[in-house]
């Protein structure tokens, strides 16, 4: 039954609605940089996900808690919690 339900999920374009709730899993690194700076800040990704999902996305993708994702570290960012993170 789960499985059905992520094909059709894969199969509609519907993963960044469902999983992602616009968490720049479709968007770029440089596109969510948008002041250029090489990193990301917490309120550069507000601008994508929900306020409330900030903090801890945030401090699930900073790996080295200095305050801000760097490139390395968005792309090696782990998975939605009960997708595999």
């Amino acid at each position: 039954m789960i499985r059905k339900l992520v094909i059709i999920i894969l199969a509609l374009g519907l993963t960044p609605l469902v999983f992602g709730q616009g968490m720049g899993m479709t968007q770029s690194f440089a596109d969510l940089d948008t002041d250029d700076s090489g990193t990301l800040s917490k309120e550069e990704l507000a601008k994508v996900i929900p306020e409330e999902r900030v903090d801890r996305a945030f401090s699930r993708w900073d790996a080295d808690e200095n305050g801000e994702i760097s490139e390395e570290e968005f792309d090696n960012r782990p998975p939605p919690p009960g997708m595999g993170g």
